[in-house]
């Protein structure tokens, strides 16, 4: 078991490179947020803040053990799912029949304000099951 002032940290780092790769994801692909005011990053920091934390979580129990298979899984798993989602949002938005939609979203609005935080909110909770899977199997064997 790795010093935890260490793993804390790295899970810090690794969680903030995460967040650059999609935030460079998001300019390269163009896309924007309407309306910038403290009040939509005061809504983007409480929608984000506990994917977040549940990535960090699992970047510390992923990476606890030093087993490349786990290390692989926690990074393809925070990488695809969101590098799909902004690309095919990307692609299948069009500028042209913006309307708001039921919770007064406009444009991308609701995409990387309600449907990304959610994603991730559910594929942490599933990484958190496939952990608990895979240490019940590691158990069972001994």
């Amino acid at each position: 078991m790795k010093n935890p002032a260490v793993l804390i940290t790295k899970a810090l780092i690794s969680t903030a490179i995460l967040i650059s790769l999609h935030l460079l994801l998001i300019y390269v692909l163009g896309i924007r947020i309407e309306g910038w005011n403290h009040a939509v990053l005061s809504d983007l920091e409480q929608v984000y803040a506990i994917p977040v934390i549940l990535v960090c979580i699992n970047y510390i129990i992923f990476f606890r053990v030093n087993i490349l298979k786990y290390k692989l899984i926690w990074w393809l798993a925070n990488l695809v799912p969101g590098f799909i989602f902004l690309s095919v949002s990307r692609v299948t938005y069009d500028a042209s029949k913006a309307e708001e939609d039921f919770l007064g979203l406009l444009g991308y609005d609701f995409q990387l304000i309600a449907l990304l935080p959610f994603i991730y909110f559910v594929l942490q909770l599933f990484l958190l099951y496939v952990w608990k899977v895979e240490r019940r199997n590691d158990q069972d064997k001994y």
